[in-house]
């Protein structure tokens, strides 16, 4: 059997039931800031930790643009080494004919000063003997 709601007790005692849904609306708020006053902490425990890691992140940063910076200067510095080297393989290729010619006259001139002193060594034992 269903039983209908006691009518007498609610209508003979409508503060009592006023007072019954205030206490429960109060409660209810009091839940509801309760649940809002964790979701604050919980959102300002997150902003705290997301300023942690964009402080990290900011400082890693940082620091790959000084090592970009120290790349740039070394990838430079090689470049223009390279160049240097490039030029002076240019420079040593053009000068060889060059070295080879004076090479062959400081040969030919050694030889010619050689000749010379053994004439003049032969020179002077011919007038010590004579």
């Amino acid at each position: 059997r269903l039983r209908a709601p006691a009518a007498s007790g609610a209508a003979a005692d409508p503060m009592g039931a006023a007072l019954a849904a205030g206490r429960r609306t109060v409660q209810s708020l009091q839940d509801g800031l309760l649940r809002l006053q964790e979701k604050q902490q919980n959102l300002e425990r997150q902003r705290k930790q997301t300023e942690g890691n964009l402080d990290h992140t900011v400082k890693q940063v940082e620091r790959l643009q000084g090592d970009v910076a120290a790349a740039a200067r070394r990838y430079t510095y090689i470049q223009d080494t390279r160049a240097f080297i490039a030029d002076m393989c240019d420079m040593l290729q053009a000068k060889a004919p060059i070295v080879e010619v004076l090479e062959e006259r400081l040969q030919e001139a050694a030889a010619g000063r050689a000749a010379a002193a053994a004439s003049a060594a032969a020179a002077d034992e011919a007038d010590e003997l004579s």
